[in-house]
């Protein structure tokens, strides 16, 4: 079926429509991280991305803006004139800093940003460039970019995307008047999860997509996350548990934890995983924020950070009368 799509956009590329199931299969539903075979070096998100970013290339996508992202790399500059190298500059400089972005950014401005580095990365895609930087340039074609490239790409832009697509459909929910049953985080809770913990933060401090492109390109040798944030921050230190979460509703990647071992029920996704089409609510840790989901596309997210108050809310029951 993606081959059939692919041949009649390369055919007739100004003419072929792309269902809009395609961008939401693309976003949530691929396993992102799905093997490669030795045919082909693309997996199918890989080639499903690949697919819009040139499509978005024809389709007059706001490529040919400014950076006006302050404090940016290339502020000023037109994405429409930028090179191979620049581009990639640009994408490494959202990737690294997103965190800082996401949260002093408008969520609009960010979109457009990354939408027009998307379309700008699907000519490079459509049509032969001077390629300066050896590690961007085929191989084979000088005046191509490398599969390599292209893979790195299309995996930081799908999860930059997954990102903003929940910033953007996250709503805060009304409280209830009836009282539902959260139970006191104990010590215990905090003890037993400690690992986890551990997980979580450094799953927190990587920049999007960090993990999954290790995992592309040191396959069958990836084993924890701690082997990503080692590779990126050699001086990492782990971070030290909270000791009253019951009062620190400011940090919720200190209560997660505590809170899964609480409630194994729901599951959790990080930002590169596909969550399972299931009815149940589940959270996804996307950075340094936390989502509650569900298979509907319901978002719910809280400002204060109370994962506590966002769990009773949402998904636990209503006490029995």
């Amino acid at each position: 079926m993606l081959s059939l799509l692919n041949a009649e956009f390369e055919k007739n590329p100004f003419e072929c429509q792309l269902d809009p199931s395609l961008w939401d299969e693309w976003l949530w539903s691929c396993d992102l991280h799905e093997s490669v075979t030795v045919d082909c070096l693309l997996n199918r998100a890989h080639l499903i991305g690949l697919l819009i970013a040139r499509y978005k290339a024809l389709r007059n996508a706001p490529i040919d803006i400014c950076v006006s992202i302050p404090h940016m790399v290339y502020t000023g500059t037109r994405v429409l004139s930028m090179t191979p190298r620049q581009l990639q500059d640009t994408v490494q400089d959202l990737q690294m800093h997103w965190h800082r972005y996401t949260s002093e950014c408008d969520t609009d401005v960010l979109i457009e940003m990354v939408d027009a580095c998307m379309a700008r990365f699907g000519h490079f895609c459509l049509y032969p460039g001077i390629y300066d930087d050896v590690g961007m340039r085929d191989a084979t074609q000088s005046d191509r970019m490398s599969v390599l490239c292209m893979r790195r790409f299309l995996s930081i832009f799908c999860v930059m995307y997954r990102h903003l697509d929940l910033l953007q459909r996250a709503t805060e929910p009304q409280e209830v008047a009836a009282e539902r049953g959260v139970e006191k985080i104990m010590d215990y809770h905090v003890q037993a999860s400690m690992e986890e913990f551990h997980k979580h933060m450094m799953h927190s401090e990587l920049p999007p997509a960090a993990r999954l492109i290790y995992r592309q390109d040191f396959t069958g040798f990836y084993h924890c996350v701690s082997q990503v944030v080692y590779f990126h921050y050699p001086s990492y230190e782990r971070k030290p548990q909270l000791t009253d979460l019951n009062r620190m509703h400011s940090h919720p990647l200190y209560a997660l934890a505590p809170l899964r071992e609480m409630y194994p029920e729901f599951a959790l996704y990080y930002e590169d995983e596909t969550p399972a089409q299931c009815g149940t609510w589940y959270w996804m840790l996307m950075g340094k924020r936390i989502y509650l989901m569900n298979a509907n596309r319901v978002v719910h997210f809280r400002a204060d950070g109370n994962l506590s108050k966002l769990l009773a809310t949402v998904a636990l029951p209503l006490p029995k009368e």
